[in-house]
């Protein structure tokens, strides 16, 4: 899973947590591994065995340029939601393809919704 996770990450890659907690970038792979690490160790505490995706928008900024918006949602062995996340991303175009340069949960309350064009 970090694997695949890391190939869609653009270095350096930004981080904003939704706490008071200011953007960061993780320093190595291993930093970027403990994140995620502890973010599916939550979800596995709360009985999660898989997550899906119920809405994705996207703004295209410019053609190397995506603004994305998404809303997870995490599923136990009864197929019951045991956690709700949204996040918002900015995603850049390279020669390898898009990868993801900032990273930011926020709170589901404040949920953005992309004009259509």
């Amino acid at each position: 899973f970090l694997d695949e996770l890391s190939a869609l990450v653009q270095a350096p890659f930004i981080m904003m947590p939704p706490s008071a907690s200011p953007p960061f970038y993780p320093a190595s792979r291993e930093a970027f591994a403990r994140v995620f690490d502890g973010f599916t160790g939550q979800l596995e505490e709360k009985g999660a065995v898989r997550m899906a995706w119920q809405e994705i928008n996207l703004e295209v900024l410019t053609q190397h340029k995506i603004l994305a918006n998404n809303v997870g949602l995490a599923y136990n062995a009864n197929d019951e939601i045991v956690y709700e996340t949204i996040s918002v991303y900015l995603l850049y175009r390279d020669d390898d393809g898009w990868k993801i340069a900032v990273f930011s949960p926020y709170d589901f309350a404040n949920r953005l919704a992309f004009k259509e064009s």
